[in-house]
């Protein structure tokens, strides 16, 4: 379960931001990442429920973001976003294409917090 160890960076980098700012409590934070990256929200749910044992992270919801697939075309340069065919360019047909998009990206991408 891999999701373990990204939440613990996760928090890791929460720590960091909660030291520098001063903030007590972390409402939300939305995370993004790819759907071809093999996260599964439920683990990485469950990873932090067990891993968020900090005051400030009582209670926090987290919202996902799922970042879809995209090629780039070598051919007419052009980035798709792909939802089923990923063996050829949807604008020109081209089969030289790359995968430039929606794979293993995880992002702390928004924290709401209160200084209360």
């Amino acid at each position: 379960m891999h999701e373990l160890t990204l939440v613990g960076s996760i928090i890791d980098i929460v720590k960091s931001y909660q030291e520098k700012y001063k903030f007590n409590k972390v409402n939300s934070m939305t995370l993004s990442f790819g759907e071809l990256s093999c996260v599964n929200e439920e683990s990485l749910k469950f990873a932090f429920e067990a891993l968020s044992v900090e005051d400030f992270l009582k209670d926090c919801k987290l919202i996902f973001q799922k970042i879809p697939p995209k090629i780039t075309c070598n051919s007419c340069s052009k980035e798709s976003v792909i939802e089923d065919d990923f063996s050829k360019c949807p604008v020109c047909g081209s089969d030289d294409i790359f995968l430039s998009g929606g794979m293993d990206e995880l992002k702390l991408v928004e924290m709401d917090v209160d200084y209360e």
